[in-house]
């Protein structure tokens, strides 16, 4: 007679389990209600844009998997969350730009009105508008363009000037 020992039921009872998990974890998206999608809406909000605790709260498993599925399947959901992202975002403009023009003494050289001020400048339509930019660019000599050779060469002076203090790791 083949009785299965407590070891392989255990062994058993833990792959059903697990199994069950995956499917909750990647389907679990389809048993929620446009009530549970409203709810989380608002909780979204109280919770300041934070999809992972929204969804704990609500006991949702597979957060933004989740997310992403009701926004492909419900254009009003997927309309309703554009919207709420536009919104944060302008609040954080608001809030970089209030920053970034305080001309209080306090804040002329405080650090992060520097910083909100570049970021306005580089990033904002408005910067663009005026020849501000991100960007990044590498020369060779002279303002000419960056060799392979020019690169060696660049290379073999810094290896030379750690030799002769002395600095070499050999």
């Amino acid at each position: 007679m083949n009785t299965p020992t407590k070891k392989n039921q255990k062994k058993q009872a833990s792959t059903n389990k697990n199994s069950r998990h995956e499917a909750d974890y990647y389907h679990n998206w389809a048993k929620y209600t446009e009530k549970h999608r409203k709810k989380f809406l608002m909780l979204l909000e109280k919770n300041k844009g934070n999809i992972s605790r929204t969804c704990r709260q609500m006991g949702i498993k597979g957060a933004h998997d989740t997310v992403n599925n009701w926004r492909k399947r419900h254009q009003w959901f997927d309309k309703a969350m554009t919207e709420y992202q536009d919104y944060v975002f302008d609040v954080i403009e608001t809030n970089v730009f209030a920053i970034a023009v305080d001309e209080s003494k306090k804040n002329l050289h405080n650090p992060q009105a520097l910083t909100a001020r570049k970021f306005l400048l580089t990033y904002h339509p408005a910067g663009h508008a005026r020849g501000y930019k991100p960007r990044g660019e590498l020369t060779g000599e002279g303002g000419g363009p960056l060799t392979i050779r020019s690169f060696v060469e660049i290379m073999e002076k810094v290896e030379k000037a750690y030799e002769e203090d002395g600095k070499t790791e050999d």
